[in-house]
């Protein structure tokens, strides 16, 4: 009879496992202009969130997932901002809201970028966040894997009578084969941005690159991007000054 050996058996278990989990993971890399002074700012415009879905998958109508979208970006800036301890409270505003507004106090809402941003400035908007979402699927063929291992056959030992006197262990090297296959990975990445009112033109002052890379089984991706816009949102705005 052969015995496999416990490490064979261990051996496999871990290559299924690496195999399975070698790209999964979360990175995020952040950056804010030392001038930035996230702590003064108090009222905040949230822009529609700006996304691309290559999934293939089936997800909610458009609207109602560009509602979503914006939904936890503003929920994201007011957790990431909102300080309980010093009962600090930052307005944030969609840009249904932030026109809403301006139509109240100006009786329009121009279409020259100039005087919107200016109007915004006069309403007090300090800054505006521009959030990037990508989610897309891909697929990692991997190789046939072949791995060692030892078992043990079971040999008669015979006496010069011819008389079985036992038995002995005796190892064998063999290998086995761990047919390739197709795994197939969910992408989601998404990449807030900090500009200030008074300088709409100008340069970012602070941002957050965030990457999920996971093995996908099916499953809701639409909560993946959630967790991705409101985790990048805060580790935009973390360690403030």
């Amino acid at each position: 009879m052969v015995r496999k050996s416990i490490a064979f058996v261990l051996a496999l278990f871990c290559v299924s496992w690496m195999v399975e989990d070698a790209c999964a993971g979360t990175t995020v890399k952040t950056w804010k202009n030392p001038s930035l002074k996230i702590d003064n700012l108090t009222k905040i415009l949230v822009l529609p969130v700006r996304y691309d879905l290559r999934t293939g998958l089936s997800l909610q109508p458009r609207n109602e997932l560009e509602r979503s979208f914006e939904q936890w970006a503003v929920e994201g800036v007011k957790k990431a901002l909102n300080d309980p301890k010093k009962q600090k409270r930052v307005m944030v505003k969609t840009l249904s809201e932030f026109c809403n507004e301006m139509t109240l106090k100006y009786g329009d809402v121009p279409e020259s970028l100039d005087i919107f941003a200016q109007r915004g400035c006069e309403m007090g908007y300090q800054a505006f966040t521009v959030i990037d979402v990508l989610q897309a699927t891909y697929t990692e063929k991997m190789p046939d894997f072949v791995l060692p291992y030892t078992s043990y056959k079971d040999a008669y030992v015979y006496n010069n009578k011819g008389w079985s006197t036992g038995t002995v262990s005796i190892p064998e090297t063999n290998t086995i084969t761990i047919p390739g296959r197709n795994l197939t990975y969910l992408y989601t990445g998404c990449q807030p941005k900090l500009f200030l009112a008074a300088d709409y033109k100008g340069d970012y002052r602070a941002i957050a690159n965030y990457e999920i890379n996971r093995q996908y089984r099916g499953g809701d991706v639409i909560k993946v991007i959630e967790l991705a816009i409101k985790d990048s949102i805060k580790s935009m705005f973390a360690d403030k000054k």
